[in-house]
C-alpha cells in the first residue's frame, strides 16, 4: 500500500479546482488519499492569501496537527497562494513545514512529496508549469456531482495596486478553447451540474474559430455549455445565435 496523504483546501474556486487536480495526480502516482491527518503519512494544505486571516488560518492549523501528532509527526506541505508567495520563509516561520509547492507545481506534487518521504527536510518547487503540462481532470475527479470549476485562465497580466493574482499566479496563460469545451461537455454528460468559471479576467480574452469568427472565451463557454437537454430551458436569441457562427455539430 502506498503512503497516505490528507489534503485540506483554504481559500477560492480556483484552489479547489487545485486540489482537484493534484487529488488525481497523487492518485496515480500511488498515493491513498485519505479522510482526516490523524493517521496520513502526509498532510498538504492548499492556501489563500487574499485575506490574512486566511493566512494566519493555515498556520493554525498546521500547529493543531503538529500538537496531535507529538512523537509521529507527519511530512507537512504547503501549496497554493501563500506557498508561492511566502516561499522559503516559510521554512523559517514554521519549522515543520518540509514542504512547499507553488501555485504552478501542482503537477510536479508526486515527485516532491516522494523527495520528502525520502527523507529531503524542505523540498520547495515555486517554478512555471512544465511545457505541455494540461488540465486533464476526469470528471469522475470531482468533488461534487452538483457544481463544477472550470479553469479558463490562469494568472493576470495588469498588476492593479490593490491585487495579489500577478505575483502568486503569475503571468495571464490560457487554456486552449476547445480543452475547456470538452471538459464542460464531459461534465454536462455525466453530471447536471452548474458551471463556475474560475478566471480573473475571462472577460478581457477572445477566441477565433476557424471560420474566422470572434467572441469574448466567456460568451463562447455560455454557448458551447448551454443546456441542451429535454425539459431544460429554451437557448436565449443571443445563444443561437453565437452557435450558429461557431463550427461544431449537433446544436439543438
Amino acid at each position: 500500500m502506498g503512503s497516505t496523504v490528507y489534503l485540506e483546501t483554504f481559500g477560492c474556486q480556483m484552489n479547489v479546482a487545485d486540489s482537484e487536480r493534484a487529488d488525481v495526480r497523487l492518485r496515480a502516482a500511488g498515493f491513498e488519499l485519505c479522510e482526516s491527518p490523524e493517521a496520513a503519512d502526509v498532510v498538504i494544505f492548499n492556501t489563500c492569501s487574499v485575506r490574512e486571516r486566511a493566512a494566519h488560518k493555515v498556520f493554525t492549523r498546521i500547529g493543531e496537527v503538529r500538537r496531535r501528532r507529538l512523537g509521529k509527526e507527519p511530512v507537512v506541505g504547503v501549496m497554493g497562494c501563500v506557498a508561492q508567495l511566502e516561499g522559503k520563509a516559510l521554512f523559517d516561520n514554521s519549522p515543520s513545514v518540509n514542504l512547499i509547492i507553488g501555485t504552478r507545481a501542482t503537477d510536479r506534487l508526486p515527485e516532491l512529496v516522494n523527495r520528502a518521504l525520502e527523507g529531503e527536510r524542505r523540498v520547495m518547487d515555486l517554478d512555471e508549469r512544465a511545457e505541455g503540462e494540461k488540465w486533464d481532470i476526469p470528471a469522475t475527479a470531482r468533488t461534487s456531482k452538483y457544481v463544477a470549476f472550470v479553469p479558463i485562465i490562469e494568472g493576470c497580466n495588469k498588476f492593479c495596486t490593490y491585487c495579489i493574482v500577478p505575483f502568486s499566479r503569475g503571468r495571464e496563460r490560457s487554456r486552449e478553447a476547445t480543452d475547456i469545451i470538452a471538459e464542460i461537455e464531459e461534465l454536462r454528460d455525466l453530471f447536471r451540474v452548474t458551471f463556475t468559471r474560475t478566471s480573473w479576467r475571462l472577460s478581457t480574452s477572445t477566441k477565433t474559430f476557424a471560420n474566422g469568427f470572434t467572441c469574448p472565451y466567456s460568451r463562447a463557454v455560455i454557448a458551447y455549455s448551454a443546456p441542451c437537454a429535454a425539459g431544460t430551458p429554451p437557448l436565449t436569441t443571443c445563444t443561437r445565435s453565437l452557435r450558429s457562427r461557431m463550427p461544431g455539430a449537433g446544436w439543438p
